[in-house]
């Protein structure tokens, strides 16, 4: 079984995966924000064809804790989600991910273009090891 996280940007989805055992988050795809029922029909799809046990949606909660537009959003859409799909969804703060993920792309030399093609599905990588740092905290 893996894990499917979905980072939300407002023009583009990045998606990471980890297998559940492993715990080991890795880009998979950036999916465009286009039509909904599209969206949705490439998430469902992506659930399907790697066995997708349980999605992570991040959550962009303000600095403070709370709520922004950004996270209204989320969870609209993370509640549209879970009527379309019978596989458990959490949702986890996503404070911050999106730089860090820029910091870890440009160490490893990517800049404009490059950067911006996989700065969601690195933002998603995040949201997985934020999920699995939340989980060992619980344990």
């Amino acid at each position: 079984m893996r894990i499917l996280a979905i980072d939300l940007g407002t023009k583009r989805v990045g998606l990471a995966l980890a297998d559940a055992g492993t715990r080991f988050a890795y880009p998979h795809a950036t999916l465009a924000r286009g039509a909904r029922a599209k969206l949705f029909e490439d998430i469902a799809r992506i659930v399907r064809e790697q066995d997708v046990g349980e999605i992570v949606v991040g959550l962009p909660l303000a600095l403070d804790g709370g709520e922004t537009l950004g996270s209204r959003q989320a969870r609209n859409f993370a509640d549209s989600l879970r009527r379309r799909l019978d596989t458990p969804l959490i949702l986890v703060n996503e404070a911050l991910t999106s730089e860090a993920a820029k910091d870890d792309l440009v160490a490893a030399g990517r800049k404009g273009a490059r950067l911006a093609a996989v700065l969601d599905q690195q933002a998603a990588v995040h949201i997985l090891q934020t999920y699995f740092s939340q989980a060992r905290t619980r344990s």
